[in-house]
């Protein structure tokens, strides 16, 4: 009995802790009591791995523990990928936001390292900050109260010669079609300023897989990104019905319209 319990009916899991392996269905084959003596001690194993668990929590970003800031898990990833500081989290959103051109005919709409984790591909917990959040940190507040009308907008020196460095680089007969070009040595006036109130848009979907790709792109509050602006889908027309719905059952509506359709 001795020797089986050594040899081939034990097994060690990924942290060394003994296992106890069936034989014939039936345990060890010596009573009771071996069994309860592998039930406690595996007991006293989980509890040491919990316990081991909880000393090497440590961020993926920074390695440092919880004694810098509050750890936790934002995706699905586990072992030493899955705790992170909230702080280091923001500071890689940030940080993916701020290398993403902001002119409308280079963002790129599938860049999404911000909201969903590089590793398991799930989506962060935590909402990355809107662009509007994130210059507004930037600027503040008062640097963004004076766009209003009267106001001038100029490239600063350092900005204008880097531009005109790039330009130099490009052939001639292509710089009129540079987008940023008008701001080499720019100054414009503020003649009017437009709120953003949200206005409804109507988008037309032609086929069953740019339905199905739509579908995919939703968060989960129902937005929709494109060109670095979110909108809402709103469920009425053909959708109405699927608004009391669970988010399943949402998706599933979504994608049994009719094409083309418009939403």
């Amino acid at each position: 009995t001795e020797g089986r319990r050594g040899g081939s009916s034990s097994a060690r899991n990924a942290q060394g802790c003994f296992l106890p392996r069936p034989l014939g269905g039936r345990g060890f084959g010596f009573g009771g009591m071996a069994s309860d003596a592998a039930a406690t001690g595996g007991d006293a194993a989980g509890g040491e791995a919990a316990q081991k668990d909880e000393e090497e929590r440590l961020c993926r970003y920074c390695f440092e523990g919880g004694e810098t800031g509050e750890l936790i898990a934002p995706c699905r990833c586990a072992g030493g990928q899955k705790w992170v500081h909230l702080t280091c989290l923001r500071r890689w959103q940030r940080g993916v936001l701020v290398s993403q051109p902001t002119h409308p005919d280079f963002f790129d709409d599938n860049d999404v390292r911000h909201r969903v984790c590089n590793v398991c591909k799930a989506d962060f917990a935590c909402k990355p900050p809107t662009l509007l959040e994130l210059m507004t940190n930037f600027t503040g507040e008062e640097l963004a109260a004076l766009v209003d009308c009267g106001c001038l907008i100029a490239s600063s020196r350092g900005f204008s010669d880097d531009l005109k460095r790039q330009v130099q680089r490009v052939p001639e007969s292509l710089r009129s079609e540079m987008p940023d070009i008008h701001w080499v040595e720019g100054v414009f006036l503020i003649v009017k300023v437009v709120e953003d109130r949200g206005a409804m848009v109507q988008l037309r979907i032609g086929d069953k897989e740019d339905l199905d790709v739509f579908a995919s792109q939703l968060t989960e509050e129902w937005l929709w990104q494109m060109r670095g602006r979110p909108f809402r889908l709103i469920f009425a027309g053909a959708l109405t019905d699927a608004a009391a719905l669970g988010r399943p059952e949402r998706l599933k509506a979504i994608r049994s319209l009719t094409v083309p359709c418009v939403l």
